[in-house]
């Protein structure tokens, strides 16, 4: 299923980019993230709670305005595979964060539905930039 996803962060697109390349930025800013380990070139093992566990990989990179990645996961709920990507652009001091994405997912996840999936992985995405932007901005004072 294809997802899109739009939000404000507070920071320049370098900044942004930066940070959206940092694992340990990644780990404070996704919920229940306990693990990223390196696992080759550009790619990191992910451990999260209840299970999950996967694969990130930066398949892409334009800096500071366009990364590609896939991730994949498995947990006793089902599993994921995505392919995602962002394109990041200034405006008014901050960046407009624009992505898309496919996603698909089997297992025990399958059997909720597409439009409730496709919603908790808008709300997933809008939580972690939430979080990069507070991350971003409290770093600058």
């Amino acid at each position: 299923m294809k997802v899109e996803f739009s939000e404000r962060v507070a920071a320049p697109p370098a900044k942004v980019f930066a940070a959206l390349t940092d694992p340990a930025m990644i780990r404070r800013c996704v919920d229940g993230l306990e693990e990223m380990t390196p696992a080759g070139e550009n790619a990191y093992d992910i451990r999260a709670k209840r299970g999950l566990k996967g694969k990130v990989q930066m398949l892409s990179a334009r800096p500071p305005e366009f990364l590609s990645l896939a991730v994949e996961g498995k947990s006793f709920g089902g599993s994921l595979k995505a392919t995602v990507e962002v394109r990041l652009r200034a405006k008014d001091g901050g960046t407009d964060v624009d992505g898309t994405g496919d996603v698909s997912v089997g297992g025990l996840l399958s059997a909720l539905g597409s439009k409730l999936i496709e919603s908790g992985t808008r709300k997933a995405m809008a939580d972690f930039l939430s979080r990069l932007s507070r991350e971003l901005t409290s770093s600058a004072s």
